[in-house]
């Protein structure tokens, strides 16, 4: 089987759907299917090879499509531009290749601007839905499927649309389980890294978009005992900091599996008030909290819940500083931690990248693309 995903995206880049779609070509690949991923050929300030960059096994083919490239500052239709740009590209390409029998994969909002411009037959994965809108609509009814990441994003296009189950899939995002299940206890992790042995560090991975929630994780720190702190890995902005926090920086991926593994306990949160962080959002780090072992401490949201419950973490008030600090202290030091841990470990095996494209395919056979 060949698939061709496409993607209106810089390739590589530090933001986590760059890694998404690079495992998820990897893991298809590694299933047989001969892919392709097609991205526009835009100005790219990392000049590191992709498969370098992100690890990722040279298995799979990218092309890179001719477009053009808009100044984002200070125009808010800069984005649209340019997605429409590439795809018209993609279109004269695929007018090329329409005879090579291959399945078309699309995601985010190609899909909305696909059917505008070409005949093309193709399935649809789409992440954050933002609204129910006109482009949408053409995306659903012009694919053969729609894949998402959360049961509350396919109960609205079933109910939207009037589709039919069996054609949107619903496939959370997923994590390399050998990457981060390490065998290194938490002070090696600590010694490696330089982090204090006497501390209880409380991690958060990711960035500090607001419909993350992560002004309730700045509150709580101020409430959380003296030996606690607070560390947090990626483009967060330091201002204001609390002598419980500190900053780290961005990190390479392959680095991500060591922070965890020093940590006293994983924080993930999101903030009640966003359609987005609620309903439509499958955070890779999720993944990565339950196979690195460590207690997880979550605001308790309906997207979250698709993956873990209380059986597999400590799940608190949204929105609620107070309710997360204790969150915290409980994911430490409650007697049923271990069994916590061991539950998340349980769980997080069905979440693979390999177990992820294996559905993929499935679903891309059963919709009969071609």
């Amino acid at each position: 089987m060949k698939i061709r995903y496409a993607i209106n995206a810089k390739i590589p880049t530090p933001r986590a759907h760059g890694l998404q779609v690079m495992k998820t070509c990897e893991a298809l690949a590694r299933l047989g299917a001969d892919v392709e991923l097609v991205v526009p050929k835009r100005h790219n300030a990392i000049a590191t090879d992709p498969f370098v960059y992100y690890s990722i096994e040279p298995i799979f083919t990218i092309t890179y499509l001719p477009t053009i490239e808009f100044v984002w500052k200070g125009i808010s239709y800069a984005f649209a531009l340019q997605t429409f740009a590439f795809t018209l590209s993609l279109a004269r390409y695929l007018s090329r290749k329409n005879t090579d029998g291959a399945y078309l994969y699309v995601r985010g909002e190609i899909g909305w601007m696909l059917p505008l411009i070409s005949k093309a037959a193709f399935v649809w994965e789409n992440h954050i839905r933002a609204r129910k809108s006109v482009s949408e609509a053409r995306a659903v009814r012009r694919a053969k499927g729609v894949i998402v990441v959360t049961k509350q994003y396919c109960e609205d296009l079933i109910r939207d649309y009037g589709l039919q189950s069996d054609t949107v899939l619903v496939a959370p995002d997923a994590v390399d389980l050998e990457q981060f299940a390490l065998s290194l206890d938490k002070s090696e992790a600590r010694q490696k890294l330089n982090l204090p042995l006497d501390k209880k560090l409380i991690l958060y991975v990711g960035s500090d978009l607001p419909w993350k929630g992560l002004r309730i994780l700045r509150e709580a720190s101020l409430l959380l005992p003296k030996e606690y702190e607070v560390v947090y890995v990626g483009p967060i902005e330091s201002k204001g900091s609390s002598r419980r926090e500190s900053f780290v920086g961005s990190r390479s991926h392959k680095e991500i599996p060591l922070w965890l593994s020093a940590a006293d306990a994983l924080v993930l949160t999101g903030d009640a008030s966003s359609d987005i962080s609620r309903h439509y959002t499958s955070p890779m780090k999720l993944f990565e909290y339950m196979a690195a072992r460590r207690p997880i401490i979550a605001t308790d949201l309906p997207s979250f819940r698709d993956v873990i419950s209380e059986e597999s973490a400590v799940l608190v008030r949204p929105d609620d500083p107070q309710a997360l600090a204790d969150g915290i202290m409980q994911a430490v030091s409650d007697p049923v931690r271990d069994a916590r841990v061991a539950a998340a470990w349980q769980a997080v095996q069905e979440y693979s990248w390999k177990k992820r494209a294996e559905r993929i395919l499935e679903f891309i056979r059963d919709c009969s693309v071609l």
